[in-house]
């Protein structure tokens, strides 16, 4: 299972900024709206003073924030671009139209982006941080290692700096480097789902089963609608010999979801190992009306002596 990074502009963007008594009125309601969470207003108060000084480059940059946090990219980059040219060395403008150019796809723009605001600010690890995602997007891995590494040069409590690291690892066969990367995640949020999640299919991967059921379990402590974490539990478990608990977590996810075929599949084979060939092959039959190709296969290979009901 190949592992996602992800990155969280969010942090970024709701970076806090304070009214200025020395500036327009209308810019200190638009921040006080900002605040509130009052995106839509805030826009139409930092026009306003947008209107009243359009040679004012902080306007532009926290209405591009609350146009970015309305999805409104394409009007969130304008203001960004605008910052750049009224402050040609604005590095915050140049991260913030990073993450917009992401939004919109343009993945070259962003990258190019992102390395101008590290440039004018090379300690910054949120530009390290984007950069190493888009990186990795791009599959540039040995740079995205990299950055995400100066990521935690500059911040070491960045435990999602550890788990994409974990995340590259993985997808390249370093799976105990991944186990590494997510246990240190792990050591600074012990509350992160995915860092346990990839964890537990890495070690799945190289033979730690039970430390595989373990983490899966784990996941479902923190987030019991976590239908993934039941199944890998599950595919563990069978791989631990633990078939009859395998068995309870694929009648969990056949409850919650009864046309998966492949849960199906996987408690047909449970089955077969504590000699239940009925009702595996029932299983296997249910997998195959649901479409699964290879329950056909596991019909040939374990149903042919049982009987039918008439």
């Amino acid at each position: 299972m190949k592992h996602i990074s992800s990155f969280f502009s969010i942090i970024i963007i709701l970076s806090l900024f304070s009214c200025n008594h020395s500036v327009s009125l209308f810019y200190n309601k638009g921040v006080e709206e900002y605040q509130r969470g009052n995106f839509r207003q805030a826009v139409v108060e930092f026009n306003h003073a947008i209107i009243e000084n359009p040679s004012q480059a902080e306007y532009y940059l926290n209405r591009g924030k609350a146009f970015y946090l309305l999805k409104n990219f394409s009007a969130a980059e304008r203001d960004f671009s605008m910052v750049i040219k009224l402050e040609e060395n604005n590095k915050e403008a140049f991260l913030q139209r990073a993450y917009c150019n992401l939004e919109l796809d343009n993945v070259d723009k962003a990258l190019d982006d992102v390395t101008k605001s590290i440039k004018l600010d090379y300690q910054n690890p949120s530009a390290y941080f984007l950069r190493g995602y888009i990186r990795e997007m791009e599959d540039d891995l040995s740079g995205a290692l990299l950055d995400y590494y100066t990521v935690l040069k500059y911040d070491s409590l960045n435990y999602r700096a550890y788990v994409n690291l974990g995340n590259i690892k993985a997808n390249i066969g370093d799976n105990i480097g991944a186990i590494n990367d997510f246990t240190d995640a792990i050591a600074i949020n012990p509350n992160d789902e995915n860092a346990y999640l990839n964890r537990g299919t890495d070690k799945a991967i190289v033979g730690d089963f039970e430390g595989a059921v373990e983490d899966f379990t784990q996941v479902i402590r923190i987030n019991p609608s976590n239908i993934e974490a039941y199944y890998l539990r599950g595919e563990a478990k069978v791989m631990a010999d633990d078939f009859k608990g395998a068995i309870n977590d694929f009648d969990i996810l056949i409850d919650a979801d009864p046309d998966n075929a492949k849960t199906f599949y996987s408690r047909g084979l449970a089955k077969t190992y504590i000699k239940d060939t009925k009702g595996a092959c029932a299983d296997f039959e249910t997998a195959a009306k649901l479409g699964l190709p290879r329950a056909f296969e596991a019909i040939n290979e374990y149903c042919k002596n049982v009987k039918k009901k008439k």
